[in-house]
């Protein structure tokens, strides 16, 4: 999030995502909770901002902080939102589950792929190898 009526993301390796909004800067996103299963559908406008632009400078900023030197970031695209829907799994829609039993139900699997030891960068807790 930018502020109050943006949302913020860099082309790291998006050459065909920018390509796509310099034809057309129309935006759709849906950002969920994988374990709620719900979560928001963005939609609005996303031009592209160069090196140099005050967007794309407080993102660069803040990445080159959270992965160090050298992270590659060639343009950002500032999403101005001009409409915000719910996003909602068929469970809630047909009435067969509540929050508590989907997040249950969703961190069982999760964990049923990945030990809750190991970390999302593939290491384990103890510092060696998943």
């Amino acid at each position: 999030m930018y502020d109050d009526e943006h949302l913020i993301f860099m082309d790291l390796a998006l050459p065909n995502r920018m390509a796509s909004l310099e034809a057309d800067s129309r935006f759709q996103v849906n950002l969920v909770d994988v374990f709620r299963r719900r979560g928001y559908r963005f939609e609005g406008t996303a031009p592209i901002v160069p090196p140099g632009h005050p967007a794309y400078d407080w993102l660069n900023s803040w990445l080159l902080q959270a992965n160090g030197p050298g992270y590659p970031a060639h343009r950002a695209a500032l999403i101005r939102v001009e409409r915000v829907l719910p996003v909602l799994s068929p469970a809630y829609t047909f009435g067969i589950a509540e929050d508590t039993d989907l997040v249950e139900s969703w961190r069982a699997r999760y964990a049923a792929v990945r030990p809750a030891s190991a970390d999302p960068m593939g290491k384990d807790t103890d510092g060696g190898p998943a």
